[in-house]
């Protein structure tokens, strides 16, 4: 599957409530559980940890043996206090067997299908150029009024400790 296919193929994904304050959300490629409070949020939000698992071609039965050998990382994100609403995503980390092979791309296109429009926090100077490939449009500010010239002029002050940087 080449990564044009991934992008146009992204599906939303279906939110499941685990119980205990736990959740997932899952399309057919894909899988983040976990749903667990992962480091500092403002007043309107709650930073979540997903484990990410990639479920392509993979049955129930099969995750079910195999369910360590998929995980490929994680994801952390926002969600709206007041909705539960994927608000945004702090940050994505995949295994070293994961990289390159267009599953954060596939998460990050199907968190943008669930979300219509993904904001993204706190951007790392190494990771610009992923995030431009994806056609995210950087920003100076959280108004998203100022589109930055240069993105990597992002990286060199911080806004904020929550600074939007970028939005997909």
């Amino acid at each position: 599957m080449n990564t044009n296919e991934i992008i146009t193929e992204a599906e939303k994904l279906t939110k499941h409530e685990l119980g205990m304050g736990m959740s997932s959300y899952q399309n057919k490629d894909i899988f983040l559980a976990g749903g667990f409070r992962s480091g500092n949020s403002d007043a309107q939000h709650t930073r979540l940890k997903f484990m990410i698992y990639d479920i392509r071609g993979i049955t129930p039965e099969d995750f079910q043996e195999r369910q360590d050998e998929l995980e490929m990382g994680f994801v952390e994100l926002f969600a709206v206090d007041s909705t539960g609403d994927i608000d945004g995503l702090v940050n994505i980390k995949l295994n070293p067997k994961a990289r390159r092979s267009g599953l954060g791309r596939l998460v990050i296109e199907s968190l943008k299908a669930t979300t219509g429009s993904l904001k993204i926090f706190d951007i790392q100077r190494s990771a610009i150029p992923f995030w431009k490939k994806l056609g995210v449009t950087f920003y100076k500010d959280q108004h998203f009024t100022t589109p930055i010239e240069k993105p990597t002029g992002v990286m060199l002050q911080k806004i904020s400790k929550f600074g939007l940087y970028a939005i997909l």
